[in-house]
């Protein structure tokens, strides 16, 4: 592994300078067919430009460190900017992507020697930031993320926004998280680690398989309890709104056709309620989110199983009592002047709309 400072100067997060105390190491895949760490840095290192790691691995062994470890990234909309040296891998030329995480594979030789050489580099790359941060690669940090984790398992945790790197590529020659993270502490004790992994296996042949699922096939239902009309029938996607123009939402429960769903509540006046993700108006613990208070603003985020591509996400609104409709939010993302939430801090909420797609 070679280390090369080339400091982004130009790019707006480098310029902002907000700094972190790095708790974690947030792996990705740069998500275009680009092996040249050089050529990505030069559209990043520009005003105007709303994304930054700290550097970027090449298959071949370079890492160009892009910022200071101590400055925050905008990495993954979430956890990661807060709390984790980021950086990206350089991905093959020999693939062309279709939709969301899925690509062709032009030249699969080609493919699996810039994929397990930038998983190496990666490797080492990572093992000096624990070494140098004394960090513990197969450890959780105190909020229960692994030290060591990538967007995709950030995305699926909840706490970063909804991608499928370094997985997507990593698939195809059976290389995990987990191997990744026992690789690193191998490197750190002073071991030899080799990429090589056996390909996932082809899934048995069954019997006139169904079609994948289009993204118009998965349905969100919800309901919610008012103040002044208790539990109102529920509705599915935007068919129509869940609530009532004159009187407060106290309380939420939704479920989803496919996938996985987990919501929560901010509480007028209040804070936010736990997470939950079942759908029982008898089960105040995991059935729904509320207390029977009213409440401001909603959290949602879907999980896109493996049988839909692209990935979806949950596209909500809400209007607050006797108001218009607010903007929508999809998911917890907090790009597009989105706040991450639906609601209005201090506006008791109305109505909600909520939808996958």
């Amino acid at each position: 592994m070679k280390l090369i400072q080339s400091y982004l100067t130009k790019n707006d997060c480098y310029r902002q300078g907000s700094y972190l105390k790095p708790t974690c190491i947030q792996v990705h895949s740069i998500g275009v067919p680009q092996p040249s760490a050089k050529k990505i840095m030069e559209g990043w290192n520009q005003p105007g430009v709303s994304k930054m790691v700290h550097a970027f691995v090449e298959a071949g062994g370079d890492v160009y460190v892009t910022m200071e470890e101590n400055k925050r990234p905008w990495a993954d909309a979430g956890y990661g900017n807060k709390h984790a040296v980021a950086f990206e891998m350089t991905e093959p030329s020999t693939i062309k992507y279709t939709s969301g995480a899925n690509f062709q594979d032009l030249d699969p030789s080609a493919t699996r020697e810039h994929v397990l050489g930038a998983y190496r580099t990666a490797a080492e790359y990572t093992a000096y930031l624990c070494q140098k941060l004394g960090l513990n690669p197969l450890a959780k940090t105190a909020d229960g993320v692994p030290v060591v984790f990538s967007h995709r398992e950030g995305a699926l945790l909840g706490i970063s926004s909804n991608h499928a790197d370094p997985q997507h590529l990593w698939n195809l020659y059976g290389l995990t998280m987990d191997k990744f993270r026992q690789d690193v502490k191998t490197l750190m004790d002073g071991g030899a680690i080799s990429p090589e992994a056996t390909p996932a296996p082809e899934p048995a042949p069954s019997p006139a398989p169904s079609p994948a699922p289009s993204p118009s096939q998965v349905s969100a239902t919800y309901r919610v309890r008012t103040q002044a009309h208790g539990w109102l029938p529920a509705v599915t996607d935007y068919s129509d709104y869940a609530g009532w123009q004159d009187s407060p939402v106290t309380d939420v429960a939704l479920k989803v056709s496919q996938g996985s769903v987990k919501y929560r509540v901010h509480i007028l006046g209040g804070g936010w309620l736990p997470w939950v993700t079942g759908y029982d108006t008898g089960d105040y613990n995991n059935g729904y989110a509320g207390n029977g208070k009213a409440i401001d603003a909603i959290q949602v985020y879907y999980y896109t199983p493996d049988s839909i591509r692209p990935y979806k996400k949950a596209t909500y609104q809400v209007a607050p009592v006797g108001g218009s409709w607010y903007p929508e939010q999809t998911d917890t993302d907090t790009s597009s002047g989105m706040d991450g939430y639906a609601g209005y801090f201090g506006k008791a909420i109305g109505k909600l709309h909520l939808k996958i797609q």
